[in-house]
């Protein structure tokens, strides 16, 4: 309790109230490799919750080197 009262400020912690039903993701990437050594990446989630946290949306970029 002191740990949400201190990085939370609620004596409640902020918790997801239905973790145990299964929830949708829906989700999307595109990977394009330029050389032998060099990719990158993009992808977007989206996550879908009717609880406390609600829903969530994550674009993501990747970047990749591979050294020979």
């Amino acid at each position: 309790d002191a740990y949400n009262k201190l990085f939370v400020s609620s004596t409640k912690p902020l918790i997801n109230e239905v973790s145990n039903q299964i929830q949708p993701l829906i989700g999307a990437g595109f990977a394009y490799n330029f050389s032998k050594n060099f990719a990158t990446e993009l992808s977007y989630t989206y996550y879908s919750n009717t609880g406390k946290i609600g829903n969530m949306s994550v674009v993501a970029l990747g970047i990749t080197y591979t050294f020979n």
